[in-house]
């Protein structure tokens, strides 16, 4: 097709004209048929029935809302909509009746708010941003409003450099800027009448984008940086200024961090230019991830906007034997059509954005093999130049699937990807008999930090513990007691166990007391503590369960006596001892 200039409106008519004739080839009808019906459901439901489990799944994970969020994302939004609370909060918030068209600026502001507070909402469960998500959940509730382009990566540049409206900057108001795209393509068009045209309406600039994104010459988003951009250790800020992003950010969420820790992260990870790698091992429950996600957090500035599209966090799963996890995969079942993943296209965009950096976060990366999935990352860091392969460039290899694995238009995925400069990865590992080993060839191209030493007293939640004064000060010293007696033989606990055993404490105080305190700090030591006890007939274990026995016997602490004194016998009769056997 010519190009055609979107500024005018001869050259946008012209070019809507063209993208509607695609619209009727597949897989641009199956995406509209769809589309159609989940409008024309979510316009039946009755606002009583909008607080559904149902309803919510509908909205949240249909096939249309792709491109999709993290699989993180997913399964921690199936979190929110089990909550009843969040469901009848967002029934009640999206029934507010809006100013009318007529007061377009009062109806976007309204919106706008409206956005902001569901993006809020469903952070504690998505914890990340799930930006993408809420802005293409607000598509499907006003769809006259808003047309569907849910990546603020696609959204302004076609904004500014496809319809030359102006003043809408990268990480701005997304509902001001995609109604603004809305109203330049009515002013054109007019307005849609039926279900069916306003499906099409909002398809519209998607087709229109990636006409733009294929074409050549086609205007990339701000000024491109030069071909040879790297990201060094001073481009990607200071210690200084990453530190009091952090220092706040985890301030705010009642953590704490050893700043010589969070530095030495800093330093290993922008020691070489090309290789940004780094393992966070240690103890679980010492706030490793926490520790990673907030370190990416403040050097991608500190904000939703900032680290929208460039903080990915991927959970790893046993059983990843090779990348196709994280890179993708020729499908012999869809004509060796390319499946995507999220990482991939993380991936692409760090590449494509050379003078920003992207941070990936492997949370528990040894749950498999990393030397297998990451093997063509590990070879490619290595060296500048060095290139991700991603397949073999047979045909149909290169060709995009979606969501439900349709070929996506022509879209390519390419053979090779230059390895990024700007990607940092920060891996977490816990050691223990259900994680594997890491290789040598990871561990000489990554940075590693241990966690295994807590300090009780320094847990961050005694400042608002709600304990009386005096069971606050046995649980401390409880506790402290028996990380002394443990940790020598590293079968000590971390933050996260200190919170859950005084969670369950004050819970204990908020039922009515039918346990006494004695009774409950025996049980929830014997639950959260002991499971963990583990290992074999040597000294320091042997010595670990003897002081550790002083400890509960000294509180009165019975039932977890007799227990550990169990595993004391196991010990010396069989010459090893676990807590489930």
């Amino acid at each position: 097709m010519p190009e055609l200039d979107l500024k005018r409106d001869d050259g946008l008519r012209r070019a809507c004209e063209e993208a509607g004739a695609l619209m009727n080839d597949a897989p641009h009808a199956e995406w509209l048929r769809a589309r159609e019906d989940l409008l024309r459901r979510v316009q039946a439901t009755r606002a009583e029935e909008r607080a559904s489990e149902e309803f919510h799944r509908l909205v949240w994970f249909h096939e249309t809302l792709a491109p999709s969020p993290p699989e993180t994302h997913l399964d921690r939004m199936s979190e929110a909509i089990a909550d009843g609370g969040f469901r009848a909060w967002f029934a009640r918030r999206v029934a507010v009746e809006l100013p009318g068209r007529e007061a377009q600026a009062a109806r976007i502001e309204a919106l706008e708010e409206m956005g902001g507070e569901l993006l809020e909402r469903a952070k504690p469960f998505v914890r990340h941003g799930p930006r993408i998500m809420v802005h293409a959940v607000l598509s499907v509730l006003f769809p006259e409003d808003l047309v569907f382009m849910p990546r603020q990566d696609d959204l302004f540049p076609f904004l500014r450099n496809g319809l030359g409206l102006k003043g809408h900057s990268r990480g701005g108001r997304f509902v001001t800027a995609n109604s603004s795209i809305h109203t330049r393509l009515e002013e054109v068009l007019g307005r849609p009448q039926t279900l069916e045209a306003i499906c099409r309406r909002q398809y519209l600039p998607m087709l229109l984008w990636d006409r733009m994104k294929k074409s050549e010459g086609a205007v990339p988003d701000e000024s491109p940086p030069p071909e040879k951009t790297r990201v060094t250790a001073v481009e990607a800020k200071s210690f200084g200024d990453v530190w009091r992003v952090f220092r706040d950010s985890v301030h705010r969420q009642g953590l704490f961090f050893d700043p010589a820790d969070v530095e030495s992260l800093h330093l290993g990870l922008w020691a070489d230019e090309q290789r940004h790698f780094a393992v966070l091992a240690g103890l679980s429950g010492t706030g490793k991830t926490q520790l990673a996600y907030h370190y990416g957090w403040a050097l991608l500035g500190g904000t939703d906007d900032d680290a929208d599209g460039r903080l990915l966090p991927v959970r790893v799963q046993p059983g990843w034997h090779d990348p196709a996890p994280l890179l993708g995969y020729s499908n012999p079942l869809a004509g060796g059509a390319y499946q995507r993943t999220e990482f991939l296209n993380f991936l692409l965009r760090a590449s494509e954005r050379p003078a920003e950096p992207h941070v990936c976060i492997l949370d528990e990366m040894n749950l498999s093999h990393p030397e297998q999935y990451l093997a063509p990352l590990l070879s490619a860091m290595e060296q500048r130049g060095g290139k991700v392969e991603l397949h073999s460039g047979s045909p149909g290899s290169g060709a995009e699937t979606s969501e439900n694995g349709g070929v996506r238009g022509d879209v390519r995925v390419p053979r090779s990807v230059d390895y990024p400069p700007n990607l940092v990865l920060i891996g977490t590992v816990n050691m223990d008999e259900t994680t594997m080993g890491l290789s040598d060839k990871v561990l000489d191209r990554a940075f590693t930090l241990e966690f295994w030493d807590i300090e009780v007293g320094e847990w961050p939640g005694w400042k608002t513990c709600k304990l009386a004064p005096g069971d606050r000060g046995r649980t401390e010293r409880v506790l402290s007691d028996l990380m002394k007696a443990l940790q020598p033989a590293r079968l000590h606990f971390g933050w996260r166990v200190i919170a859950e055993i005084v969670h369950f404490l004050e819970a204990r105080g908020r039922e009515g007391d039918s346990l006494s305190f004695d009774d409950a700090m025996d049980r929830v030591i014997y639950a959260k503590v002991l499971p963990k006890l583990r290992g074999d007939d040597s000294p320091r274990f042997g010595d670990a369960l003897k002081e550790c026995l002083e400890v509960l016997r000294a509180e009165g602490l019975q039932r977890s006596v007799r227990k550990v004194k169990e595993l004391d016998e196991d010990r010396e009769a069989i010459g090893s001892f676990r807590f489930w056997r």
